[in-house]
C-alpha cells in the first residue's frame, strides 16, 4: 500500500481510542492527512512489490496473517496523481482533488504482525 499526503476538511469529532497500549481519551481528529491505495496483488491476492536494491524479501512471510501495518518513509515522486476522489470511512464523506506537485507520496505501507516482547 502506497500513501499520499492530502489536505482534508477539520474533522469535528473528538474520540476514545482504545488498542493493546491502552486507552487514549479526548482524542480530537484533525485534518485527514494521508490516502493509502492498495498496491498490485499477485495470482493469490497477496501484496505484491517488486524489489530493486536490497537483501531478498522474507519468504516465509504470510501477509494474510498480518494484524498491523508499518509504513516506511518515501521520496516524493516529481508529481503526484491528478484526480479528484470521494472517500468514505465511519466519519463520513469528503471529495478531495489530488493535485500533482502539492500531494506527493509519503510513506509505503506493508502488512505486518507485531509480538509484544516480555
Amino acid at each position: 500500500m502506497h500513501c499520499y499526503v492530502i489536505n482534508g476538511a477539520d474533522s469535528p469529532y473528538v474520540l476514545t481510542l482504545t488498542d493493546q497500549f491502552g486507552t487514549h481519551q479526548h482524542v480530537q481528529l484533525g485534518r485527514a492527512r494521508l490516502l493509502c491505495t492498495p498496491t498490485s496483488v499477485d495470482p493469490s491476492g497477496a501484496p505484491q512489490a517488486t524489489v530493486e536494491h536490497g537483501p531478498v524479501l522474507n519468504g516465509n512471510f504470510d501477509p494474510f496473517s498480518a494484524d498491523h501495518l508499518k509504513c516506511y518513509d518515501a521520496p516524493p515522486f516529481p508529481a503526484g496523481p491528478r484526480a479528484v476522489v470521494t472517500l468514505e470511512d465511519p466519519f463520513g464523506f469528503e471529495t478531495i482533488a489530488l493535485r500533482p506537485g502539492f500531494d506527493r507520496l509519503a510513506v509505503v505501507c506493508a502488512p505486518a504482525i507485531k509480538t509484544v516482547e516480555p
